[in-house]
């Protein structure tokens, strides 16, 4: 039998790998980077909105994963924060995801621990 909190560290980052690479378009990629040219107009107003809900999809992974909305809330807080300072080039694609993958490992701790 697998140890729970290795069952849910393992589907969250099937989860996170889903909606990182699988679920996030061309579009989501370039224009959640207020630095990139937008793919469409008008440039001053779509940034936030894309990396918000690409955010909020890894939100809600984590909720359905764990079964716990705060942690989801958590999830989209944390992964907007991190993916906006990727853009902001503070810090490349490898920090990007072990700060991800570090989430994870308390998601995962505070879904057993509660």
């Amino acid at each position: 039998m697998i140890e729970p909190s290795l069952w849910i560290f393992w589907w969250l980052l099937a989860g996170h790998a889903l909606a990182d690479f699988g679920l996030q378009s061309e579009f989501m990629a370039r224009n959640k980077n207020r630095n990139l040219s937008p793919s469409y107009q008008p440039p001053y107003t779509t940034w936030p909105y894309v990396l918000g809900s690409h955010a909020l999809i890894h939100g809600i992974m984590v909720a359905i994963i764990t079964g716990d909305a705060r942690l989801g809330i958590a999830e989209t807080i944390f992964h907007f924060v991190i993916d906006f300072g990727k853009c902001e080039k503070w810090y490349g694609n490898h920090a990007d995801q072990a700060m991800h993958i570090l989430c994870k490992v308390a998601w995962t701790y505070l879904a057993i621990n509660g």
